[in-house]
């Protein structure tokens, strides 16, 4: 009780929880409605909640404006307070198992496809009471959830500087290797029989894309930029780097693929790689994970095995 003090001893889990309401309702008289309380005992829990971390985490509006809102300092006592609550939930997930110490894996696609597998293999052959629960995601995605709380680990690339400045800046990460990107065709394709790469007349052929808005999207599109030509305008856009490599076996679309991705089905499907004039294309994949969450020993396992992979 002395290392979190009275004030703080005295919080129960309810007043934690009035922050994230008065967020979402933006009304402390629905608050109380939603806690079943009068809106004096809302206010008077507030008000505790206030004294114990010292600062005004909520504001009312303004002269004709009506409800409340956090204050600087209540958005920032807020992730904090989200993710005390995500671990609340997992501790009572492991008081239910408490012997599999259950671990939540967020991964971009190419993870899935070629570091994730063999890590969890490793950690399975070794820890076999470890659990694990994986979800698949683009990179704003995954490092918002570990923000968050919703994920213990992450393998990522990653995130632009301007979502990195909005996330909890206490979290470390680990560069795993670099991932090249490759045009692909398959084997028969015209384009396969030339010995040189003309980037022009590629522009003109029939292509499948992942979307805008992400690196490889972008780093494709640049690599014609930089020629001074128009990107290809795809016939099809899909987000799966497996289905896009399936549609260019076809012999009619060209694609573009991660390195990764492409050493699993080239020889299955195929495929051929034209060595096209990239710049430095390469990205990071990186293993990421909240500082706290280092004690924890699926964490622990996790971020060893994936390093050792």
């Amino acid at each position: 009780m002395h290392e979190l003090g009275t004030r703080f001893a005295q919080l129960r889990l309810r007043d934690l929880l009035l922050l994230e309401k008065i967020e979402e309702l933006g009304s402390l008289r629905a608050v109380a409605e939603f806690f079943h309380l009068t809106q004096p005992a809302v206010t008077h829990a507030l008000k505790a909640l206030e004294h114990a971390f010292g600062a005004l985490l909520v504001a009312r509006g303004r002269r004709g404006q009506r409800g409340v809102g956090l204050t600087i300092e209540g958005a920032a006592v807020l992730i904090r307070l989200r993710l005390a609550k995500t671990e609340l939930l997992a501790a009572q997930a492991a008081a239910k198992l408490p012997n599999s110490f259950p671990l939540r894996i967020g991964s971009i696609p190419t993870g899935i496809l070629g570091i994730l597998p063999r890590a969890l293999a490793d950690i399975n052959q070794s820890h076999p009471s470890l659990r694990f629960t994986i979800m698949e995601a683009a990179v704003p995605q995954l490092w918002n959830g570990l923000a968050r709380g919703e994920l213990d680990v992450i393998l990522s690339r990653m995130p632009d500087m301007s979502d990195w400045d909005n996330l909890v800046p206490s979290m470390t990460y680990r560069t795993i290797r670099r991932e090249r990107l490759e045009l692909v065709a398959a084997a028969n394709h015209p384009a396969s029989r030339k010995r040189k790469v003309d980037l022009a007349e590629l522009a003109r052929r029939p292509w499948v894309l992942p979307p805008k808005g992400g690196y490889t999207r972008l780093a494709f599109d640049q690599l014609f930029i930089q020629q001074e030509l128009d990107p290809p305008d795809p016939v099809v856009i899909n987000g799966s780097y497996q289905a896009n490599l399936l549609l260019a076996a076809t012999g009619q679309f060209l694609t573009v693929s991660p390195a990764s991705a492409l050493a699993v089905y080239q020889d299955f499907l195929k495929l051929k790689v034209f060595p096209a004039p990239w710049r430095d294309n390469s990205a990071d994949i990186v293993v990421a994970c909240r500082e706290n969450s280092k004690a924890n020993p699926g964490v622990a396992q996790f971020m060893h095995a994936i390093a050792n992979v």
